[in-house]
């Protein structure tokens, strides 16, 4: 029996911005290792030129099925199988445990080559890069907004960006709004247990309202879980009308900060519309987790999120994600000495499983004094570009500034 089973590269489809396919959202890209690949002549399939049957049955999909079900550990799911080794849950288990597709169902449906039916259980589909706000910790890729001021960040010789977005050629996230990808999509529906959508924004793309019309004219969506990843500044009601007819919606709303600091955080949103957006999800028949992304920004004012909109609802939920790239903007370029002072304020204030993710991840001595220095002169740029009072609005941060 193989004990490096994943159900997902025989049932999933997550899509990136650009059109590229990846075994998992959480399979490792650098070098496209984890890419939808064919390596005869080294290409790299994607949504813009290739169609779901010829990226699921691409060389690198095959060759992971294979290793899988001869034990072995395929390269791009390391980062599961090193959380399995220091004794920590994985995506990896926590899919073999849900058993809508299990070992017994791989060895009957696989080809000797590594090829499959394609029969997709769930959809993660992250739609582009439109978007109406540049948040300070993303990219051109994830954001059309962020176009000009990313230029003038990778003009900067003292900026240290761990990939080069600048010249991206805009036709890369037309996929996501052809009508021969959703098409696509739709021969593949019959077994759909999970659609997740991200962006760019969700919400500002109409196309995925003909996807979801057709789940429920064929009597599925009473099956579907529906995910969505929001920036709470719009909502639309031609979108928003569809969930009633879904087993579940999840809602992951972002709020790093707020009032002013998520302003600049989450630039241009204004925090009225936002608090008014997410007062009409309460009212909807939808879980709501909000999801906060912490970096250098937000660090010494990150719990205010959560002792603000906690107490609105024993049903909200509440998750941190750690900014990794660019290091710069990372919680851990933050002294050491702060970030442990820190934590320990804010005990209280935060769900225990959050507060002790956050203990493991930064309660330790990692630190580079050059980061800050980068991080000054990045935020020096966004400056310029942005309306807030820096000084008053990020006190603490401002003052740990000062020295580099």
């Amino acid at each position: 029996m193989s004990c490096t089973f994943c159900p997902l590269p025989w049932s999933h489809l997550s899509t990136h911005p650009l059109g590229d396919v990846s075994l998992c959202c959480h399979a490792d890209n650098q070098n496209s290792i984890g890419s939808s690949m064919n390596f005869k002549d080294n290409t790299k399939l994607d949504l813009n030129s290739n169609t779901i049957e010829e990226i699921m049955n691409s060389d690198s999909f095959k060759k992971a099925r294979m290793e899988m079900l001869n034990g072995k550990r395929p390269k791009a799911c390391m980062s599961c199988f090193d959380k399995e080794d220091k004794g920590a849950r994985s995506r990896r288990l926590e899919e073999v445990k849900e058993g809508y597709f299990t070992l017994k169902d791989a060895k009957e449906t696989t080809e000797p080559n590594g090829e499959i039916q394609v029969n997709l259980r769930k959809v993660e589909l992250r739609l582009g890069n439109k978007c109406n706000l540049k948040c300070s910790t993303c990219n051109p890729v994830s954001s059309s907004s962020w176009k000009e001021e990313y230029s003038e960040i990778t003009k900067n010789p003292e900026i240290e960006l761990p990939v080069n977005y600048d010249g991206i050629d805009e036709k890369m996230f037309n996929w996501a709004e052809s009508n021969s990808f959703w098409e696509n999509l739709s021969k593949h529906y019959s077994h759909l247990s999970e659609v997740n959508i991200n962006g760019g924004e969700p919400m500002l793309y109409s196309q995925q309202t003909l996807f979801l019309k057709y789940l429920i004219d064929k009597g599925l969506s009473k099956n579907i879980t529906l995910i969505y990843y929001i920036n709470l500044s719009f909502i639309s009601e031609e979108i928003t009308k569809l969930w009633v007819h879904f087993k579940k919606t999840i809602i992951h709303c972002s709020i790093d900060d707020i009032e002013e600091r998520n302003t600049f955080i989450r630039y241009p949103i204004k925090w009225d519309i936002l608090e008014k957006n997410f007062k009409k999800l309460l009212d909807m028949d939808v879980e709501i987790k909000i999801l906060q992304t912490l970096s250098v920004y937000n660090f010494f004012t990150f719990e205010k999120v959560a002792t603000k909109f906690l107490p609105l609802s024993k049903q909200i939920n509440y998750g941190i994600n750690l900014v990794t790239e660019p290091f710069f903007l990372s919680p851990l370029s933050i002294p050491p000495q702060e970030r442990k002072k820190k934590l320990k304020e804010v005990f209280s204030d935060l769900p225990f499983e959050e507060y002790r993710k956050l203990t493991k991840l930064l309660y330790n001595d990692q630190f580079e004094e050059k980061n800050l220095k980068i991080f000054n002169t990045y935020n020096n740029i966004l400056l310029k570009n942005r309306k807030n009072n820096f000084t008053k609005d990020f006190s603490r941060l401002y003052q740990l500034l000062k020295n580099y």
